[in-house]
């Protein structure tokens, strides 16, 4: 019985190891191989690291990844009368990407503090630079 079991658990272990080759089949297009076929979600993030990014798109991904839950289309879900339209802004004194990181680091009241280890200045800047063109 022991020996049964033991090449029963050596079959299994086996099998699974042949169906786990490290190797990936090259990917195809209509039977050719397709040196640059790459998933959509690849794209998307080479998109957003890319050290070539402009500015303006590296602030706007940084402002969805962090931001866009509570200012969707620069609005405020959680204090609507604060928006992030440059009206708004400037009669609450925000008129620098600077001010808006001062913001971002000491917020007020419903607002999550973001630290400059969660956000680095530089891109906490970019984020206030998107803004500040993004909202008229």
């Amino acid at each position: 019985m022991r020996k049964l079991s033991i090449m029963l658990f050596v079959g299994a272990g086996l099998f699974l190891a042949g169906g786990c080759s490290s190797e990936k089949p090259a990917p195809t297009v209509e039977g050719k191989a397709a040196e640059s076929a790459k998933p959509a979600e690849a794209t998307k993030i080479a998109e957003v690291t890319a050290p070539a990014m402009n500015t303006s798109d590296r602030g706007e991904a940084l402002f969805k990844q962090h931001c866009i839950k509570c200012h969707k289309n620069g609005g405020n879900i959680i204090r609507p009368e604060k928006t992030l339209r440059r009206s708004d802004l400037a009669a609450n004194n925000i008129k620098t990407p600077e001010d808006i990181v001062r913001i971002m680091r000491n917020p007020g009241k419903g607002m999550m503090k973001y630290s400059e280890e969660k956000v680095p200045d530089d891109d906490a800047k970019k984020i206030g630079e998107y803004i500040l063109n993004a909202f008229e």
